[in-house]
């Protein structure tokens, strides 16, 4: 009787942890979800050991896209939202571009500030950032390492598209695309879309070849642009690789807001001793608000 009893308790043991991380994994997919700052391309907003909580359901939430626990990849969807990124917003996304020289880790996640929403103009001039012709206005914390900007006059071959004159200080003007927009293509932009059709139709057989776009060897000289696109801009300007280099974040690769500073620890002290990891802590950044 008492084995009997035993086993019970140790089956009912089993099932509050089964339940358990069964709540826990459908509140870290669906709802929220906490993110470490791994670099300082956000400084002086966030800093290297800032670690975050992200709101996945406001943007509408995407069902995993890999088994837990394992990187075998299953069908991915979103889930209905409650408002779209808007400007200034700092949104967690996935790298949206397989094999690209800034990204070393094609499944971790990135967080930048939201700068150009769908539909809109946005230009870069002398560093600043125009949206429909109009001076937004910077970011508390924003840094430049640079003391000067980089000439207009001087292109930067790393520039996104890498057939453009631009370069990071000075910038467009170009279109955020989005959903439904029907583009026409022309030797000007034809660089700058060629990665969205090739991430949208998800086809190897997406080529670009003298400055024309092929499918399936067939050229094609319109394309509808099936769902919304994002620019995004680290806060750290001058040690950012962000939308100037690679392109806009697809709206299906979005995957939160992130809200508050919940744990913050100085990185570049060395934990030897408990001395020395309180000493990393800073209290000051713990539980604020973004």
């Amino acid at each position: 009787m008492k084995k009997k009893s035993f086993l019970n308790s140790i089956l009912r043991f089993v099932k509050i942890i089964i339940v358990a991380v069964a709540i826990a994994l459908v509140f870290k997919a669906f709802i929220i979800e906490a993110f470490r700052i791994p670099t300082k391309s956000m400084e002086n907003t966030l800093l290297p050991g800032d670690y975050l909580l992200v709101n996945k359901f406001i943007y509408g939430a995407r069902t995993p896209n890999r088994i837990p626990f394992s990187e075998i990849e299953i069908p991915s969807f979103k889930l209905p939202y409650i408002s779209k990124p808007e400007l200034n917003d700092l949104i967690v996304f996935e790298f949206p571009y397989e094999n690209h020289e800034y990204v070393y880790d094609y499944h971790q996640n990135y967080i930048k500030r939201c700068i150009g929403i769908p539909g809109s103009k946005l230009e870069i001039v002398n560093r600043s950032i125009f949206i429909n012709d109009t001076l937004i206005t910077n970011p508390e914390n924003l840094l430049f390492t640079k003391q000067k900007s980089r000439p207009r006059s001087i292109p930067n071959p790393k520039i996104y598209p890498n057939d453009s004159k631009w370069n990071e200080d000075y910038y467009g003007p170009i279109i955020i695309p989005s959903e439904g927009d029907t583009v026409t293509f022309s030797k000007k932009n034809v660089g700058l879309y060629f990665p969205i059709i090739k991430y949208e139709l998800k086809d190897d057989s997406v080529e670009i070849n003298n400055h024309k776009i092929f499918v399936n060897g067939n050229e094609i000289s319109t394309y509808i642009i099936k769902q919304d696109y994002y620019f995004v801009l680290g806060d750290n300007r001058d040690e950012s690789a962000d939308s100037r280099f690679w392109g806009f974040v697809p709206d299906d690769k979005i995957l939160g807001q992130a809200f508050m500073i919940y744990w913050s620890v100085d990185e570049t002290i060395e934990n030897e001793s408990f001395m020395d990891f309180f000493r990393g802590i800073r209290w000051s950044r713990m539980m604020k608000f973004l």
